[in-house]
Formats: structure tokens, C-alpha cells, sequence
């Protein structure tokens, strides 16, 4: 009787380890497999070599594609064993040498061909086997070597193929293997050697630049970082003593190398636990700090980085620790002494940093605590001395030298400092020295938080009596701070100061007076202390924090009640430096009564032109940069109001105007723009509803349209074009302004009226004189016109939308102004092309056009020769590239509005055809797809002027769009 296949066999009763899994689900068994093919009377015998291909391809795609260790243990294991027996036969019939090669047609291996690969199959398996070389599996690891070993051995790979095995970097990662595998091993072997690579670096160490010394070095170094205990207090002492003589002869010569492993085996023999029972350790830190701070000055700048960074990042921290616990006072000493040198000796650059990192980390409270724990003379000089170093570097030069004067003098106590400050005997001779020095102390704490406490557990209390004697000091003497540097911090608690405001005041106005003699003062600093400038000055306002922004205001009315011109010049122009630099700090002035003392200064009898002109442009630049929720006293700034239209108005009749009429003009467009927000409303309905105001700018817009083609000759830089630009501006914010605070007394349509209409109650520019401007003006006037009437088209599309008005012009006035836009489509300036484009869109969309009116519309050969011009600048390949960018945009807005038009002109479907509409979507793409394309297609979608081709076409694109944005989105908010 037949005995049955084990389970979990196949119908031979081979083993299922022998068995590969395909991707398709089923499984080969490769012992049968090997037999069919080295059977010659086997039907496929001469089919074998695709069949062994194929079976390797199927094993390296699963491979390739698991990310699972299992998974790779379970394959690996297996496939070893398979491909062990499967190449023994095919060894013998003499197709090992080729089994790699790529006459394999699967759909994957077809790919890579077709992608230029010249061997796909040996790609593959070079692809398949980087992760399990990468696993962090060692048998995974030794699998996989194990049949790299074995594909190579059966050479079965030839020179070619080898070399694709370097190309994909098959030997970096089996390097790699080899270098994870041996680390750990090499530690062990560290430890084990550790006494014999002492020896050796005594050895090395007497032989100037012995060539391997930098390895020997790191060598021990590594076995003592990773290993702290391996060594001995007795070899603590002998290797600090090695490395004392490396670093002393390094001084003379030595590999740069070497010296930086010093300094590191130095740090990490301190950090080790046996350091602490070495008697003479402090002062071999001592001679080796000193050797290598001395080394460092004649060396490159970068090694001298690297020492600041050893001492900053290990010694610091240690010098902190060891305050709490048994510490010899000749090692304190050594590390101040290190420190200090390399504050006296560094470049300026390197010990700034080291100062303020030693200053940031409670150097202070620090030096103090060891001033209690060894309360010796030699211990207070070096105390003193590195700190008035060490503020020296911080604050500035020589700003540590009271410290210096009195470090004989001063006490050790920092409670002994403040009781110094209110002593007034004059039997003590050193008094003001320890006063000052005292003073220099308390303050620098102060500046850097130490008053506040520190983790060493000391405090130095704030004292309100050291306070009170400061403050009299400032109030009874003038102060002088132009002299001297100042921290921002100790400036601002200055200015903070209600007790002294008079003299701050005093303060204030000398330094206006400085800087309007010399500007240069701005933005001047040096080592985080800076003179007072007017940076400093700006901040203070801005902070809000303080009496600066009430003291400048309070100081303009008090000049202006004294009359002082001069004094109030220097002060309107530090305001105005202040504001233009710093915006923000035109808010603080607005909360301040800014337009009270503006006010009082422009009604004042002895207010002179250049007064006039610089209080002009200060109030200017205010409410250029002001928040509107900010601006108040709103019946101040009428009365301002008022005031510039009393003073402006006899200076616009009469030419040429001056500076002072340009700032008045200006002033008023910033009052009827932020009358839009609801706030200076007042202030601009006496601009809007001021007749002499109306009056000059008609008689300005009628010279300049009676100069007809010669006007544009007459740009911004000439006196008629200056005038009429600040006319124009004027008169589009006055549109806004008109809309939100007398939209219910003003009717948009008598601007379409004739010039026989009754002048209007308000200043206004009818659109046929805006069309005028747009024709003959300068590119500047055409920008303004063109704005200015799209505004005011718009506003009347929407009266007429809500009161359901009928339109009240003639044709013959409604075809001049379409005469007139028409012509300025295809303008140089893209933004008055645009503007003119928007301007007939709205004309061709009121509805209430007659019969004869939309058959001339319709029949426009004007409108078609834009169209057409349109739709062949955005077929043609060379002209799309360019065109796509910006040029399309204002034509494409008529396009849009032509064909949403309820009879549309029939030429519109001969221009845009189907031929047409895939030629501009052959040339769009998600990079140039704009919003008036968009537009564009919606209209001509909604229209039916596309097919189902060009709507599949258009969601790509939207679809690629939107990829790209949440890209980009990404990107700019990760």
C-alpha cells in the first residue's frame, strides 16, 4: 500500500522548506524542479534555463518587495537550501553562466528594459538583498551573504554583471555588515587590552609626531568614554601626567590632531569616577590648561573654537557641579585661571562668546558661592579679576575697570554690596571705588537675571533703598548717555521712572537735538550695549511699556507753547525717523493724544512753512503706517482736517503748487482710506463736501484734457503731470470713502452725464474726462484713469442692481467709452490692459442695453480681432509658453463676458472651435493654469462649447493643480 506524502509536502514527499512561494499565491518545489530539468527526455528540457529564471525572479521580487524580518528569515533560509540544489543541476548542464542574464519576459523585468536598464535580472537581485544586508537581524545578514557567496561561487555572474553589483553598491554594504558585526567585538577587546595601549602611548608619547600617536590616542580615548571604570586612580595620575607633557610639547610642534585628543582624553579622564583620588590632579589641570590655552594663540582660529567649546561644554558644566561637593581650592584656581586667559588672550570674536555663555549661565552667583568656600585672598583677586574681564568682553572695553580698581577693597559678601551703597563716610578712602564697583555688579546682575536666583542657591535681593539712592543720583545731576553704552533693559526700567520725568524729558530732547545734527546715530551697536540711538529710542515707543511715546507728545506741545522752532524741527523729524523706520510705533503715538498736538501745532500763529511742512509729513507717515482700530480723537483730527483745507485751498488755484500742497493732498487720501473702516469719518466728509476743494481739481482735470495728445508728454516728473497724479489719487480714494459714508445722498450715475450737468455738490471727474486721461496720459495718469473708472462702472452696476435703475447715458456717449477701452487692451502696461478689460465686461454685461446698442456689440469687428488675436497667441506652442504667463489675462476677461452674453455674437463659436479649445489645452498645464483660464473655461463649459474630451482633459489639470498646491502648502507651513 502506498504510504501518503507527509502534510505540508509535496506529492514526492519533498520537504516544504525546499518549496518557493510565489506572488501569484502557489508554491514550486524545487527538488522536482531541478529533476524536470536535468531530465533529457523531459519536455522541457530545453526550456530549463527560462523556467530557472523565471523561478529566480519570482524569489528576488518577493524579497525585494517584504520589509519584514520574519519574512526575510523564513525566505532566506529557505531559498539557500532551494537555490543550493537547483544550481548543482544546472551547474552540470552548463547554464550556471548565464543564469542572471535577462531573457526572462516578465512584465516587471520588461519595465526596467524598457527604461534603459542593460541587466535587469542582476539589478533585481542586487535591489532584493540591500535590505536584508541592512537588517538589524544578524542571521538575516548571514543568510544573505551566505547566497551572495553562493550566486558568486557557482560562477555564475559574469564580468558585467560583477560590475552592476558594484554599481548598485553590493560591497559598501557588505563592508557595512562587517563594520556593525565587529564594533561590538572590537569594545570587548578594548577592555581587555586597555593596560597594554596605556604602554604603548607612553611609549609613543616621548617621540615628537610619531606618525600613529593620533590613533593611539583615540583609541584610549574611546575605551574610557565607553568604558568610565576601566580605569584606575593609578593610571588617572600617569595618563593626566602623559598628556600634560603631549600638550606642554605641542606648544613647539605637534600634529593638530593630537592636540585636539588631548584636550578630549583630559575632559574625559576628569569625568571619570577615579579622578576625584588624585592628590596632585589640580595642578596637572593647571599646567595642561595653561599649555593648551598658550597653544591655541598660535594656532588657526578654528582650534582655538574647539577649545572655548571643550571648556564651555565639559568644563563649565563640571565647574558648576563640584560647588556642592569636596573640591580643592588649587583646582578652582586652575579652571578660573584657564578661563581667564582665554578671555585676556582670545580673538574678540571667540571670548565675546565664552563671556556671555560664562554670564548667561549664573557666573556671579557662581563666583560667590566659592568665595564662601574659600573665603582666601588669592581667591577673591581671581574672582574679581575674571569677573571685570568677563564684563569687559560683555559690556564693552574698560567697562570692567572699577571692578579692577577696587578688587583689593571689595567685599566677598554680595549682601556687604548693597550696604556699601548707602555709606557716606568720608573716613573710608575707598569708598567710591567699591561704590562703583558695587554698582557695576548689582547692575550687570540685574541685566542677566541673577537677581532673580540661580540653581547654586544663592540670591542677591533686590534692594528698593540702592533704588532710591540711584534715582537721586539721576535727578540732581543732568544726564549725560550719549557717552556711554546702555542695555536696552537698563534703558527701559530708566525710562520707566515716574519720579524723574523731567529730567527724562530733558533727556529726550537732547537726544532729538543730537540726531538732528547727526543722523549717523542710527542704528549704531557694539556688543549688545549701544549708545542711545534712535533704534533704541523706537523700541522703547513700540514696548508701550514705559513714558517714551507720552514724552515725545507732552515735548511737542511744550515746544509749541514756548515757541522754540528750532527745538521743535529736531523733535518733528526725530517723530518722523522713528515712524518710518518703525511703523508699529505710529500706533503707541495715536493712543498718546498724537492728534491734539498736532492740532495745536498747526493752529499756532507761529507756525512757519518748514514747521508746516515737517509737522506735514510726520502726519503723513502716521497714518501711512497707523492701525485703524488705533487711530482716535476723532474730532481732533476734523479740526486738523479743517485746518489743511483753509491752508490748501488759495495754494490750488495758483501755480505751480509746492511741496505743501503735495503733503495736504496726501494726508487727505489717507483720511478718506481709513474712513472706509469707520473711523475718521467726520474728518473726511469735510474733504468730500469742500467746494473749493471740488472747484481747483475740475479746473486741474480741465488743463490737463484741453492739452490733448500733448499730455502725454507731461508724466510725473513735470509740473501739470505731478499736479494731476496727486489729483487722480485724491479722487480714487475719495470713490471708497464716497461709497461708505455718502453712498445714500450721491447718485453714481450722474458721473455718465454730459459736461452741461449741473456741477455736482461734491469733487468729482466725469468718466468721458477719466476716458480723456486714460487716451492721452502719461502710462502713470492711465493706470490712475483706468482705476478710477472701473470703480466707478462697478458701483454703478450695483445701484443699478439694487434700485433697478434704467441706464440714464446716451449710446453716443456709452460707444465713446467703449471706443475708448477697447483700444487700450492689448496696452504695454499689463495692470491698465487689465483694468480696461474689466471696464468693458461690465458695459457688456448691463442688461438694460437697447436692441441697436447689442447689435453693435455683437457685430464689433474690434472685439473679434481681439478674440482672434487672443485664441492664436494661446494655441501656438512658442507664443503660449510666454503668453500663458500674464498676457492673456485681461483679453480672456472679454472672452469670458462675450460668451456668457444672453445672445452672443455667432463669430464667438467659429473663433473658439473644438480645434480651437484643444489647442489651448494642448498648451495649458497645472504650472501656468491661472484664475482668468479658469474663468475662461467655466464660461465657455456653461455655454456647451466643450466636449467630453476637453472636460476629462480639464480635470487632470485640476486634479495635478490641487496636488501641487497641497505640495506647495506643505513646503511653505511644515
Amino acid at each position: 500500500m502506498a504510504v501518503a506524502p507527509p502534510e505540508n509536502a509535496c506529492r514526492r514527499g519533498h520537504r516544504r522548506s525546499l518549496a518557493l512561494d510565489t506572488v501569484e499565491g502557489g508554491s514550486i518545489c524545487l527538488p522536482c524542479f531541478a529533476a524536470l530539468v536535468s531530465d533529457p527526455h523531459s519536455p522541457t528540457y530545453h526550456f530549463s534555463h527560462a523556467l530557472s529564471q523565471l523561478l529566480l525572479s519570482l524569489a528576488l521580487e518577493i524579497l525585494q518587495k517584504t520589509q519584514c524580518d520574519d519574512v526575510r528569515m523564513n525566505c532566506l533560509a529557505r531559498w539557500f537550501l532551494a537555490f543550493a540544489a537547483l544550481l548543482k543541476v544546472l551547474v552540470v548542464k552548463g547554464f550556471h553562466q548565464n543564469l542572471l542574464s535577462s531573457n526572462c519576459r516578465r512584465i516587471y523585468i520588461k519595465e526596467m528594459q524598457d527604461k534603459g536598464e542593460k541587466n535587469p535580472l542582476i539589478t533585481l537581485f542586487a535591489d532584493a538583498l540591500k535590505g536584508p544586508l541592512l537588517s538589524s537581524n544578524e542571521e538575516i545578514q548571514v543568510n544573505a551573504l551566505d547566497l551572495i557567496f553562493l550566486i558568486l561561487s557557482a560562477k555564475n555572474c559574469s564580468i558585467k554583471q560583477l560590475q552592476v553589483l558594484v554599481e548598485e553598491n553590493i560591497p559598501d554594504y557588505i563592508f557595512e555588515v562587517i563594520r556593525l558585526s565587529a564594533e561590538e567585538v572590537f569594545k570587548q577587546k578594548l577592555v581587555v587590552g586597555f593596560p597594554t595601549l596605556l604602554s604603548v602611548l607612553y611609549y609613543t608619547s616621548e617621540i615628537p609626531l610619531y606618525p600613529v600617536q593620533p590613533q593611539i590616542l583615540k583609541l584610549v580615548c574611546n575605551s574610557i568614554s565607553c568604558f568610565p571604570g576601566i580605569i584606575s586612580i593609578s593610571q588617572v595620575a600617569d595618563l593626566a601626567t602623559t598628556l600634560t607633557g603631549i600638550l606642554k610639547r605641542c606648544i613647539d610642534g605637534e600634529h593638530p590632531e593630537t592636540f585636539i585628543l588631548s584636550c578630549l582624553m583630559f575632559s574625559e579622564i576628569l569625568m571619570s569616577p577615579s579622578s576625584c583620588g588624585v592628590q596632585k590632579i589640580g595642578e596637572l589641570i593647571q599646567e595642561a590648561s595653561r599649555s593648551a590655552v598658550l597653544y591655541s594663540f598660535a594656532i588657526p582660529q578654528e582650534l582655538e573654537k574647539s577649545i572655548i567649546i571643550t571648556c564651555q561644554n565639559y568644563l563649565l558644566p563640571w565647574f558648576q557641579k563640584v560647588v556642592d561637593e569636596e573640591v580643592d581650592e588649587g583646582i578652582v584656581e586652575a579652571v578660573l585661571e584657564t578661563f581667564h586667559l582665554i578671555l585676556l588672550r582670545g580673538s574678540d570674536i571667540q571670548t565675546q562668546i565664552f563671556a556671555n555663555n560664562l554670564v548667561s549661565s549664573y557666573w556671579f552667583n557662581l563666583s560667590y558661592a566659592y568665595l564662601g568656600l574659600f573665603p582666601t585672598d588669592q581667591m577673591h583677586s581671581s574672582i574679581y579679576l575674571i569677573l571685570g574681564t568677563i564684563i569687559d568682553r560683555t559690556l564693552g572695553p574698560e567697562f570692567g575697570q572699577p571692578i579692577r580698581d577696587a578688587c583689593l577693597y571689595i567685599p566677598s559678601d554680595p549682601l556687604d554690596l548693597i550696604f556699601l551703597l548707602g555709606q557716606k563716610s568720608s573716613l573710608y578712602t575707598h569708598l567710591d571705588l567699591c561704590q562703583r564697583a558695587a554698582f557695576l555688579i548689582l547692575y550687570v546682575c540685574s541685566l542677566y537675571g541673577e537677581s532673580r536666583g540661580s540653581p547654586t542657591g544663592n540670591m542677591m535681593q533686590y534692594s528698593l533703598e540702592a533704588e532710591k539712592i540711584l534715582l537721586n543720583l539721576l535727578a540732581s545731576e543732568e544726564l549725560d548717555l550719549f557717552s556711554i553704552s546702555m542695555h536696552p533693559i537698563a534703558l527701559k526700567w530708566l525710562f520707566q521712572q515716574e519720579g524723574i520725568m523731567t529730567s527724562l524729558s530733558y533727556l529726550i530732547l537732547k537726544f532729538c537735538q543730537i540726531f538732528g545734527a547727526n543722523e549717523s546715530h542710527f542704528l549704531v551697536s557694539s556688543n549688545g550695549f549701544r549708545p542711545l540711538n534712535i533704534e533704541m529710542v523706537a523700541e522703547l515707543v513700540i514696548s508701550a511699556d514705559n513714558y517714551v511715546a507720552p514724552l515725545l507728545i507732552s515735548l511737542l506741545k511744550e515746544l509749541h507753547e514756548e515757541s522754540r522752532e528750532d527745538d521743535m524741527t529736531c523733535l518733528l523729524n526725530t517723530l518722523t525717523a522713528i515712524v518710518r523706520e518703525f511703523p508699529d510705533a505710529s500706533n503707541q503715538f495715536c493712543l498718546n493724544s498724537f492728534a491734539c498736538a498736532i492740532r495745536c501745532l498747526y493752529c499756532s500763529a507761529c507756525c512757519s512753512s518748514k514747521v508746516f511742512i515737517d509737522c506735514s509729513l510726520l502726519v503723513l507717515n502716521v497714518l501711512y503706517a497707523a492701525n485703524n482700530k488705533m487711530i482716535s480723537q476723532e474730532g481732533e483730527w476734523l479740526a486738523i482736517s479743517m485746518k489743511l483745507l483753509e491752508y490748501v485751498n488759495p495754494i490750488l488755484v495758483s501755480q505751480p503748487w509746492g511741496q505743501e500742497a503735495r503733503l495736504v493732498l496726501s494726508i487727505f487720501c489717507l483720511i478718506l482710506h481709513h474712513s472706509k473702516s469707520q473711523v475718521l469719518e467726520e474728518a473726511s466728509k469735510a474733504v468730500l463736501l469742500s467746494t473749493s476743494l471740488a472747484s481747483a481739481i475740475e479746473n486741474i482735470v480741465q488743463k490737463a484734457c484741453d492739452k490733448g495728445s500733448s499730455l502725454v508728454d507731461h508724466d510725473e516728473e513735470t509740473e501739470i503731470g505731478e499736479c494731476l497724479t496727486s489729483v487722480l489719487l485724491l479722487y480714487f480714494f475719495s470713490l471708497d470713502s464716497l461709497q461708505s459714508n455718502l453712498e445714500e445722498c450721491f447718485n453714481w450715475q450722474e458721473l455718465l452725464q454730459s459736461s452741461q450737468s449741473p456741477p455736482l455738490s461734491i469733487f468729482s471727474i466725469k468718466c468721458h474726462d477719466l476716458c480723456r486721461l486714460m487716451h492721452f496720459g502719461s502710462s502713470t495718469v492711465k493706470l490712475l484713469s483706468s482705476k478710477c473708472l472701473l470703480s466707478i462702472l462697478g458701483r454703478i452696476s450695483e445701484q443699478r442692481r439694487k434700485q433697478q435703475e434704467e441706464l440714464s447715458c446716451s449710446l453716443r456717449y456709452l460707444l465713446s467709452l467703449i471706443a475708448i477701452v477697447e483700444g487700450l487692451i492689448f496696452y504695454e502696461e499689463r495692470i491698465v490692459a487689465t483694468n480696461c478689460c474689466l471696464c468693458l465686461c461690465i458695459i457688456l454685461n448691463w442688461e438694460s442695453l437697447e436692441l441697436q446698442e447689442k447689435l453693435l456689440i455683437r457685430n464689433s469687428k474690434w472685439l473679434r480681432i481681439i478674440m482672434e488675436e487672443l485664441t492664436m497667441t494661446l494655441t501656438a506652442p512658442i507664443m503660449a509658453s510666454k503668453y500663458f504667463k500674464n498676457q492673456h489675462k485681461p483679453a480672456s476677461h472679454v472672452a469670458a463676458a462675450l460668451i456668457r452674453l444672453e445672445k452672443a455674437p455667432e463669430w464667438m463659436r467659429t473663433v473658439f472651435d473644438i480645434s480651437c479649445i484643444s489647442g489651448i489645452l494642448g498648451n495649458l498645464s497645472a504650472q501656468n493654469l491661472t484664475a482668468e483660464m479658469v474663468n475662461l473655461f467655466r464660461a465657455l463649459l456653461s455655454k456647451k462649447y466643450l466636449n467630453e474630451d476637453h472636460i476629462q482633459r480639464l480635470s487632470q489639470l485640476f486634479q495635478v493643480k490641487l496636488s501641487l498646491s497641497y505640495v506647495l502648502f506643505l513646503l511653505i507651513f511644515k
